[in-house]
């Protein structure tokens, strides 16, 4: 953890000292950025780059994606307070986004390691609700999202079950 916390404070020392957040279009540069270095597996890096955005481009088109790779990094590195902040400001401002049902799968991960069984279920419904199920002539409608952090996401909402997928492994199955 704390070999974490110091990556991050070097890496944001070194942006404050390179990146002057003024300029036109600097957010897409970061971004762009941020996806090259995920895409290289530096992920501390890239952490740095999305954070960034969601710190001084609360208006970007990048905000959202960038918001959600804050979260999925703080999810990783097991920083739970501020992944959960990341994703539940995402689920609050954002809806519509593709990320939301993911969004509520860290949430309930989240739940799940604190021992808090009921958020864990209510979280578990709200990712059931999240999408509508119509599946005329399909047996499953799916869902996909692919994070700034190049991590690929699926829900595929069944009759009876929504299974969520990280990088084609099965991280929940959740059935109603």
């Amino acid at each position: 953890m704390k070999k974490y916390t110091l990556i991050i404070l070097i890496t944001l020392f070194f942006n404050a000292l390179f990146f002057n957040p003024v300029f036109a279009g600097e957010d897409k540069d970061l971004y762009s950025k941020g996806i090259e270095c995920s895409r290289a597996k530096s992920v501390d890096f890239a952490f740095s780059y999305f954070d960034l955005i969601v710190r001084n481009y609360p208006d970007s088109k990048f905000f959202p994606d960038a918001l959600f790779a804050v979260g999925e990094y703080y999810f990783l590195v097991n920083d739970t307070g501020p992944a959960a902040a990341a994703f539940n400001e995402l689920i609050s401002k954002y809806p519509g986004s593709g990320a939301v049902v993911f969004a509520f799968f860290y949430l309930a991960q989240i739940a799940e390691r604190q021992k808090n069984d009921n958020l864990a279920k209510d979280l578990e419904t709200r990712i059931v609700k999240a999408k509508t199920n119509f599946l005329i002539f399909k047996d499953f409608k799916e869902y996909r999202y692919k994070s700034a952090l190049s991590k690929k996401y699926k829900a595929r909402y069944f009759i009876d079950r929504v299974e969520i997928f990280i990088d084609d492994k099965l991280g929940a199955k959740i059935t109603f």
